[in-house]
C-alpha cells in the first residue's frame, strides 16, 4: 500500500515585516550570496559586487569612487543622511545634473550620479556613498538571506522617499505622491483626512474577504487609508 503524501497545511498567519528602505548592494553587495534556481536545479550566485565593482566619478574633484567595504554603520553628522526625494534619486540613477523629463521619462540609467548628489547635499565626504556592509557587519540579515529567498534584482515602485513607496505596499499606488510632504497644509491634509485610493487599499480587500488584519507596531500616523474611494 503507497501511502499518499501529506499536503501542506494552509498558512494560518502572514507578517509583513517593513524596514527603513536600503540598496541590495548597500546590504549584501558583498555577501557573495549562492543559491540554487528552482527549476532548473543549477546553482546560482546574487548579482553583487564582488568582481564587479560601481564607480562614480566625483564631479568637483575628478575622484574616481569605486564601491567599497565596509560601511560606517552610523551616518557621521558632518556627512549628513543622503538626499533620497524623487530628484535625488534621479541624479543618483541617471548621473551628475540629470532630471526627469515628464515627456521623455527617464534618462538612462548607470548609477553614476550618487556621489555628485551626496556632495550636492553638502557631505563632508561624498566618496562615503560609495561604501556598503561588509557581511560580519550584518550576521542575522546575512544568515537569513543564505538561507531563505532573497530578491537581487527588486526594484522599488516609485524611485524616490519613504512615503510614496509605503503606499504602494498597502494599494499598489502613491496616490499621485512622489515626494515627502512638507509643507503643514500639505502633510496635515495627508495626516488627517488621510489617502483615498481609487481602487481601495490591501486592507479593504481583507475586510472584503472577511480575513482578520492588524497593524501590530508602527508611528502614531500609519500612512494608509480605509477608505476604498
Amino acid at each position: 500500500m503507497t501511502s499518499q503524501p501529506r499536503s501542506a497545511a494552509p498558512p494560518r498567519k502572514v507578517f509583513v515585516l517593513m524596514l527603513e528602505n536600503r540598496a541590495f548592494d548597500h546590504m549584501l553587495g558583498f555577501a557573495e550570496i549562492t543559491g540554487t534556481d528552482a527549476v532548473t536545479g543549477t546553482t546560482t550566485a546574487v548579482e553583487g559586487l564582488v568582481g564587479v565593482r560601481g564607480a562614480n566619478t566625483d564631479p568637483e574633484t575628478g575622484e574616481v569612487v569605486v564601491t567599497s567595504a565596509p560601511a560606517d554603520v552610523l551616518v557621521d553628522r558632518a556627512d549628513g543622511d543622503p538626499a533620497h526625494e524623487f530628484a535625488d534619486v534621479v541624479e543618483q540613477l541617471c548621473g551628475h545634473g540629470a532630471a526627469y523629463d515628464p515627456s521623455a521619462g527617464y534618462p538612462a540609467v548607470d548609477n553614476s550620479g550618487f556621489v555628485a548628489s551626496y556632495r550636492a547635499r553638502g557631505s563632508a565626504r561624498p566618496r562615503n556613498i560609495m561604501r556598503c556592509f561588509a557581511p560580519e557587519q550584518l550576521p542575522v540579515l546575512t544568515t537569513l538571506a543564505r538561507e531563505f529567498a532573497v530578491c537581487d534584482r527588486w526594484f522599488s515602485s516609485m524611485p524616490g522617499p519613504t512615503w510614496p513607496n509605503r503606499l504602494f505596499v498597502h494599494a499598489a499606488s502613491s496616490g499621485g505622491l512622489d515626494d515627502s510632504p512638507s509643507e503643514w497644509d500639505t502633510a496635515s491634509r495627508y495626516l488627517f483626512d488621510g489617502y483615498h485610493f481609487d481602487n481601495g487599499t490591501v486592507f479593504d480587500r481583507l475586510d472584503a474577504n472577511g480575513i482578520d488584519w492588524e497593524v501590530v507596531a508602527g508611528d502614531e500616523f500609519p500612512r494608509f487609508s480605509r477608505c476604498g474611494g
